[in-house]
């Protein structure tokens, strides 16, 4: 080859730069929506676990586009995303050089999972984390400290986030310790915040549904996991969500998800998503069946079925 080109095309995403390891393992929120206080009270982030990836089909709603109500065949990633629990909140106040926390309030019980985020080994310790403060919650002077603390956070702060952790526990997974951060409350006063931390934040139970791997089009009755289970990661069994594309991070990765900063969106974004189909077949090699009734009928009975068959034709 005698010269190379004179210009060609840049290799890579620059949304990844700088390209070096990470100091962190979760995303770290550096920014949250602006508050809108017309809106209910609601939360602005949440933390999900990469599960892995799939196919679907789904039809195109949109108008101009060549593949407009065509199928088109798409990635996608499951993100699974067990409920979380609030234990602690936290207010801002307003300065010239930016926010600063103001009062910290915890819950009276904390799990086991979370406190063992305060220790770097859990098993070594003394397990004494938040001991003193639960006693505030059972005496009459700290619960007046308490009452105080969040007078103050109504009276004096801008800003209310409250802290959260995952529950590792109904991944069942070998990681143990939880994951904690801060999610900012938007919408209603800094009132209907501390009230509707106080009255919980529901969520669902995390359940997983049965039948979530069907659609209209396509009514086999099917659990988005795969047929032996996601590579390396296995079956899902909580909440989840599916993201088009691909999310970067390995399987089992926490993921940080939060609601966009942006107010106004593209058109392709505010697509109406109509999905025909969802690939459930085995992604260990070149599956090609979508149940294990399925795959049943095709290969028929297993050699230790029929074994077991003729032992109990013999004992009888």
């Amino acid at each position: 080859m005698s010269h190379r080109k004179f210009s060609a095309p840049r290799h890579g995403s620059k949304g990844f730069l700088p390209k070096k390891r990470s100091k962190r393992h979760r995303g770290k929120c550096k920014a949250f929506p602006k508050d809108d206080k017309t809106k209910p009270v609601h939360l602005t982030a949440f933390i999900g676990y990469k599960a892995g990836m799939t196919h679907i089909v789904r039809e195109v709603d949109r108008v101009g586009s060549k593949t407009n109500k065509k199928e088109v065949v798409e990635a996608v990633t499951i993100i699974e995303t067990p409920p979380m629990v609030c234990v602690g909140v936290v207010g801002y106040i307003e300065t010239p050089t930016g926010l600063r926390s103001l009062r910290t309030v915890f819950a009276e019980h904390l799990s086991e999972e979370c406190r063992r985020r305060f220790y770097k080994n859990w098993s070594r310790s003394k397990k004494k984390a938040f001991t003193h403060h639960a006693k505030k919650w059972a005496a009459e002077d700290g619960k007046k400290e308490i009452e105080n603390d969040l007078a103050k956070i109504k009276k004096y702060c801008k800003v209310v986030r409250v802290l959260a952790h995952t529950q590792t526990k109904l991944l069942r997974k070998r990681q143990k310790k939880a994951h904690l951060m801060e999610i900012q409350l938007n919408g209603g006063s800094i009132a209907d915040k501390i009230y509707r931390i106080g009255a919980g934040i529901h969520t669902k139970d995390g359940k997983v549904i049965k039948n979530n791997g069907a659609t209209e089009f396509d009514p086999t009755e099917k659990t988005v996991t795969p047929l032996g289970g996601f590579p390396h990661y296995g079956e899902v069994r909580n909440d989840f969500i599916m993201i088009r594309g691909c999310c970067a991070g390995p399987r089992k990765r926490v993921i940080t998800l939060r609601k966009s900063l942006l107010t106004t969106f593209r058109r392709r974004l505010m697509e109406k998503i109509t999905l025909k189909f969802i690939d459930t077949s085995s992604k260990w090699g070149h599956g090609r069946f979508q149940t294990p009734e399925e795959k049943r009928n095709f290969m028929g009975p297993l050699k230790k079925e029929l074994m077991l068959k003729e032992k109990e034709a013999v004992s009888a």
